[in-house]
């Protein structure tokens, strides 16, 4: 076989017309496949969700917390409830290795300026 004529549209061999690009017909079916495919996962997810936690398929039942109207009111008015009390604010300090490592060398340096007589 032997590439008989190159075209804007791809290539020509022996005849035979080899396109190098995505037709409209082949997008649109390509996007149908992809669609498609998207839409059957979300509903094998719903209906494997909806079967495990709603229908309760591995046994159990839904807690008191969940089901009682009056422990999610009470929740939320202490949620809302304001002033809001508590201890004083949580400070963090990140020390990095390096600020680590200087002040251990610092410990270190002060141990052997005060061991040393002057």
């Amino acid at each position: 076989m032997a590439v008989r004529d190159v075209v804007p549209w791809g290539v020509m061999i022996d005849g035979v017309k080899l396109s190098t690009s995505i037709h409209g017909s082949a997008a649109k079916m390509m996007a149908v496949y992809i669609v498609g495919s998207l839409v059957g996962s979300f509903a094998i997810a719903y209906l494997c969700d909806t079967f495990v936690s709603d229908k309760k398929a591995f046994g159990g039942s839904t807690p008191k917390t969940v089901s009682e109207k009056e422990w999610w009111q009470a929740t939320d008015t202490k949620f809302q409830a304001w002033p809001r009390t508590g201890g004083p604010l949580v400070r963090t300090r990140r020390r990095t290795t390096m600020a680590l490592a200087r002040m251990k060398m610092e410990r270190v340096w002060r141990i052997t300026e005060a061991a040393v007589p002057t």
